[in-house]
């Protein structure tokens, strides 16, 4: 595998060298509107955590730690093949750090071929990340505005999905102001033990997965491909509304080995996205998120969740609610409150052609396992030397340590994690 990756972009790269196209694309005519292209995309961490605690890293227990990883590895190609015809295949993984740098694999993410009938009608099929929902479960990792994905909006991520990839099958399309997804998924089958007093996926035959998005698009329009924008960096004036549902019957139980209870899985969003230049001629912009959740996966569902975990164990006899590392109570059944801000700040404002842009991200959430509520926040600031593709971004976020309590779980500390993370890309 890796060694036809690399066959196939350095054939690209001649053949658009060649042609005088740009570094990894190839035109299959003369108008540009079908093509050929490829890109090459890394994230890599440096990161100093304040552990959780009872945090052991190979036996020795750690309260802080600073390490160095790769966050992720993207290998893509597509081709416009005919004015309708459009296929795209993803190769990568997530999380080179120094537990798995000897046996770190290439796999492949997103293989999928899409059909347009029409503007307001496309139909595709294969491996990839279309979900309905919100417009969070459609994002890009290139054009993130924070430094990271609120992973909270990947319900399924890594249980009954791969990265927060299926199987399936989806039409989509535009008619005037109108945008809509809809997803039919086959989710993995998750290997959850004998179920218990609180909701954890059903270890039987998964059910197929609905979903579906609808948007209005007030301003401009965004494209409606795989992987939706973060922020535009000022090229475009949006201002979108949406909503959105997913539900699985019989995803979840609870009960006993011998006689379950199974729960569907029902989750609704509604969600407001803006960019929008604030002085005029001056190539700023402002860029806003807010979406609401409301998941049920059944009773008492709750996940600890922590992004490229660099720890290996855990002492239990001083453990807290959250487990090890950095991991919080990330998803779970009750609401969530998601608000992301940022500002591009005008060109001039460096000493060089760079861009900064300083933004914040707020998750608060209501979960039903939890007596005080979830709140995790995030600070950034993005320095852009060439817009995404070749991005520096300084990140500090803070998070809840809870413990249970004879009479519920709740929040007792907060602690930190700091990310330098640079991003480069050649497309």
């Amino acid at each position: 595998m890796k060694r036809f990756l690399q066959i196939l972009v350095v054939l690209m790269m001649g053949w658009s060298v060649l042609q005088g196209q740009g570094v990894l694309r190839y035109n299959l005519d003369t108008t540009g509107q079908t093509y050929l292209k490829a890109s090459l995309r890394a994230q890599l961490w440096g990161r100093y955590t304040q552990m959780n605690p009872g945090t052991v890293i190979y036996g020795e227990p750690t309260s802080e730690y600073f390490d160095v990883s790769i966050r992720r590895l993207r290998m893509n190609f597509c081709g416009q093949l005919t004015p309708e015809l459009f296929v795209y295949a993803g190769f990568g993984n997530n999380n080179l750090n120094y537990r798995n740098n000897a046996d770190f694999q290439i796999g492949v993410l997103d293989l999928y071929a899409e059909y347009a009938f029409h503007r307001a009608l496309a139909v595709g099929f294969g491996k990839s990340g279309y979900h309905g929902l919100s417009r969070l479960n459609l994002r890009s990792s290139r054009s993130m505005l924070g430094l990271d994905a609120p992973l909270f909006s990947l319900y399924s991520v890594n249980q009954t999905d791969h990265l927060g990839r299926n199987l399936g099958i989806w039409v989509k399309g535009q008619a005037g102001n109108w945008d809509y997804r809809a997803v039919m998924n086959n989710p993995i089958k998750y290997d959850s033990g004998d179920p218990g007093a609180y909701a954890d996926w059903a270890n039987t035959r998964p059910r197929l997965r609905w979903s579906f998005y609808l948007k209005h698009q007030f301003a401009d329009h965004e494209g409606n491909g795989p992987f939706g924008a973060g922020t535009y960096l000022g090229k475009k004036k949006i201002f979108n509304l949406g909503a959105g549902f997913a539900w699985q019957p019989r995803a979840m139980w609870t009960g006993s080995a011998l006689s379950p209870d199974y729960h569907d899985m029902f989750h609704f969003a509604a969600d407001l996205y803006v960019e929008w230049p604030v002085f005029k001629g001056t190539a700023d912009a402002f860029t806003a998120y807010l979406g609401f959740f409301n998941y049920d996966f059944g009773p008492g569902y709750l996940r600890n969740l922590g992004a490229n975990n660099p720890a290996t164990g855990l002492l239990l006899s001083e453990a807290s609610f959250n487990g090890t590392g950095a991991a919080f109570p990330m998803i779970g059944t009750g609401q969530v409150l998601f608000w992301q801000t940022g500002y591009l700040l005008p060109k001039g404002v460096t000493p060089t052609q760079a861009r900064l842009q300083p933004n914040a991200s707020v998750e608060y959430a209501r979960y039903d396992r939890l007596s005080d509520p979830m709140l995790a926040y995030e600070l950034a600031v993005n320095l852009l030397f060439n817009g995404h593709n070749s991005k520096l971004t300084l990140g500090a976020q803070n998070r809840p340590i809870f413990q249970a309590q004879e009479n519920g779980v709740f929040e007792t500390d907060r602690l930190w994690m700091a990310v330098l993370q640079y991003q480069v890309e050649i497309n």
